[in-house]
């Protein structure tokens, strides 16, 4: 029996001249989804002129010369010298996306939902997690991304929504009426705070009710659990979702701008 082929190392590169700097890593999940490499720019800062002009050499050069099929970057939408930059590299916009929060939960006060109840999930209940989560990211960049195969986008978040249930950090929950599946949430408490990472009710029941009552009985589950605050990222685009968190008086911190690079198809 022949020996397995080791794994190759995940791509990474990392450079700095004089102030300026960036960092970009595999994204193993997304490479593993795709089955072609993709990266993601961590941190990007750009100085003077010159020092940006050699940093971004230096990133091209590893980019154009190894196999990377995609690369992503979300910056602050103020960071404009840093994003037109990318611009000039071939980077294309795909999103803007919004920050909402929610503070000193444990003080508002939050109707009670009692047909609801907030669940965590077992290994049963993934099969329906799994197929929510398929069709109900349509405005996350993966979707949007007229590039990219829809159904292994869908297939991403259906990965990533079961995977929360064996996950060291993040929670898997769901939200049922009578017994029956409404929602998920996949969440990440950090001491008294909680971001929540994916949050989708069954698309079969959109328009019948439920968004601000499922959104209600989470920050109430939250805040009887001594959780502070609550945080998420939306899709600007979303606007359903938009008026649904501005409904909830939610607070929201400066957007960001995604940008994905794809090599072209030869």
């Amino acid at each position: 029996m022949g020996k397995s082929k080791p794994k190759a190392a995940p791509l990474s590169f990392e450079a700095r001249v004089g102030a300026s700097f960036i960092t970009a890593t595999e994204a193993i999940w997304d490479s593993s989804i795709y089955g072609r490499p993709i990266a993601q720019i961590s941190t990007l800062q750009l100085s003077s002129e010159a020092e940006s002009d050699e940093l971004l050499q230096q990133f091209r050069r590893w980019r154009d010369g190894g196999p990377l099929f995609m690369i992503s970057c979300r910056l602050s939408s103020e960071r404009l010298r840093e994003l037109m930059s990318l611009k000039d590299l071939g980077f294309r916009f795909v999103e803007s996306v919004l920050h909402p929060r929610f503070d000193e939960i444990a003080l508002k006060r939050f109707r009670d939902e009692r047909g609801l109840e907030v669940k965590v999930a077992t290994e049963a209940d993934l099969a329906i997690i799994g197929d929510v989560a398929q069709s109900a990211f349509v405005n996350e960049r993966f979707y949007k991304d007229p590039r990219l195969d829809k159904s292994l986008s869908g297939r991403r978040y259906s990965k990533w929504a079961c995977s929360a249930l064996q996950h060291p950090k993040q929670k898997l929950v769901k939200i049922c009426e009578n017994g029956e599946f409404v929602a998920f949430f996949v969440y990440e408490e950090t001491g008294a705070n909680v971001y929540w990472h994916l949050t989708a009710v069954d698309p079969r029941l959109h328009g019948k009710g439920y968004g601000r009552r499922v959104w209600e009985a989470m920050l109430k589950f939250h805040a009887n659990a001594g959780i502070k605050q609550v945080s998420t990222t939306i899709a600007a685009g979303n606007v359903a979702v938009l008026n649904l968190y501005s409904s909830l008086n939610a607070k929201f911190n400066n957007p960001s701008t995604t940008l994905h690079w794809m090599r072209a198809e030869s």
